[in-house]
């Protein structure tokens, strides 16, 4: 399945993590190691940055992520069960 992380919108790369959540193989595993470099990053931040940046996350991810099965359904080949 090929999807197109440009054409569909903020939504949808927020809750993927720029796509990488898309991956056939392992994509939780994959999106983890995909954080990584952020995670070493707000460890070397004041905390007060931090805080507000994993807010920032928190705030867009609740936003995002309900409207992405829809999205997904849409896409040729896509089922349900490849989300579980």
């Amino acid at each position: 399945m090929t999807t197109s992380t440009e054409s569909r919108g903020l939504p949808f790369i927020v809750a993927t993590f720029f796509g990488v959540g898309l991956s056939p193989v392992a994509p939780g595993t994959i999106g983890s190691i995909a954080a990584l470099p952020l995670a070493v990053l707000l460890l070397h931040w004041p905390i007060l940055f931090s805080s507000m940046t994993l807010l920032v996350l928190f705030v867009l991810g609740t936003y995002s992520g309900p409207g992405v099965p829809t999205i997904l359904s849409a896409a040729p080949g896509f089922t349900m069960r490849k989300l579980l």
